[in-house]
Order: structure tokens, then sequence, then C-alpha cells
């Protein structure tokens, strides 16, 4: 586990390696004579993956549900039997809980799929006449310079703008919010597009 990368980043850097990176197998230790000794036991190497998914799930739902626990951890504690290899049951078991949960959790308590329409809705334009609405009222305020821009006022005008065009029907148009970046939309996209770049 990587303690120095917090879930707070997420919300400054959208390319932050919190997800991937935050939890992760452990190298093999690397011996005098050059030997590579395998930190995770022989038994669960075949499970390695499939155990660090399921134990990244249910710490996404333990930050959404205090208390989440896999149903039948107090009745059946894992064993390892080489023969009937029980263990690897109890493994795909715990994976099957937490992947529906979790997706249960996004799908069904978060609405995912209205965000989704509210994304639709917005950065892909789908209905744009709350732009044009935007860009009508807000030219005077979005010409000045970066520094007299009144981020207040925007937002005022961003309200205005929601409230006179279609999206005022969709449930979530009070969680878009506006702002300015110091950087241009070009180093932006590049940023996006390039394998693990931060902003510095």
């Amino acid at each position: 586990e990587r303690r120095d990368l917090a879930k707070e980043t997420l919300m400054t850097d959208y390319n932050s390696q919190y997800w991937t990176r935050r939890y992760s197998l452990r190298d093999p230790r690397i011996m005098k004579d050059g030997t590579q000794v395998p930190q995770v036991p022989h038994f669960l190497s075949g499970s390695s993956e499939q155990i660090l998914t399921t134990g990244k799930y249910l710490n996404a739902l333990r930050e959404c549900h205090s208390g989440c626990k896999f149903p039948h951890a107090s009745t059946s504690p894992i064993s390892y039997d080489p023969v009937r290899k029980t263990h690897v049951e109890f493994i795909e078991a715990a994976f099957k809980y937490a992947s529906s949960e979790l997706l249960k959790v996004v799908m069904t308590e978060n609405k995912l799929m209205p965000r989704l329409r509210s994304v639709q809705l917005y950065f892909l334009i789908d209905q744009g006449d709350f732009m044009v609405h935007f860009m009508d009222i807000a030219g005077a305020e979005l010409s000045k310079s970066r520094h007299e821009i009144s981020i207040s006022r925007l937002q005022s005008l961003l309200e205005l703008a929601l409230r006179i065009s279609v999206a005022s029907s969709d449930p979530h148009n009070e969680d878009l919010t506006c702002g300015l970046e110091k950087d241009m939309i070009i180093d932006r996209l590049l940023l996006i597009t390039s394998e693990g770049g931060t902003m510095a």
C-alpha cells in the first residue's frame, strides 16, 4: 500500500495514479546472488491478481458503507487443501461478492446512467442550447482578463443559462460549476493523452 497516494488528489489531478498504484502486489525480493524470491505464497500465485482486485473493490465499498463485510468470512475461514484447493473457491466467491456489490453501489445508489446522461448533455453537448445562452449572457465577463473575471458572477450566469435551457429538466444540473484554469486547452488535451502525465 502506498499511503502517499491520497484519493483527494483525484479532485485536482484527473490523471492521478491513485486507482492503479495505491494498492499493488509486492515486487519479488532480489537476493545477493541475483535470484528473485516471490513475495506472494506459491499456492496463491495463481489467484494473486484476483485477491488484489477483490481487496480494491472491498476497500471502495468500505469508503461508501462502513462495516461492509464478506458474508461468509466468519463462518467459512479460508484454509489450504493441496488436493481439493477449496481456497480457490473461497477467493472466487469473495471476488464475485465484491464486484457485484460495488456494481450495485455504482449503478443504483450513485445512479451512474443518469450521471452519464448528464455528461452527454454538458460535455458532449448533446443539446447545446445552454451553452449558446451562457455565451450570450456571459460574453462581456469572459472578454475580461483572467484576473478580472468574477467566478461568482460566471456561476450565477451559468445557473441562469441552465434554467432557461432544456438542461433545466436535468436532475443533476445543480452540480455543474464553472472555473478558470491556468493551462491552455491544448496543454490539457496533451496531458490527458500522455501516459501517466501529471500537472506541475
